[in-house]
């Protein structure tokens, strides 16, 4: 919150790398760099994330979805 407004941020993202002949969207899912700002609340709860879950997937080659 800030200024007792809600702020939401992406953690996790669809990267779309181009559209297939059938139209489907064709690219990968990938974290966004930021972290949950309730790491501390999942922690006390037992659960434990690491921190390369919120590590950026690097693009994968083209020829991967083909």
């Amino acid at each position: 919150m800030k200024d007792g407004d809600i702020i939401m941020q992406e953690l996790f993202a669809f990267r779309q790398m181009g559209v297939s002949p059938d139209g489907r969207a064709i690219g990968y899912h990938t974290a966004t760099g930021a972290r949950s700002m309730f790491m501390q609340h999942f922690r006390s709860d037992g659960i434990e994330l690491s921190d390369a879950l919120f590590a950026p997937t690097p693009e994968p080659p083209a020829a991967s979805f083909v």
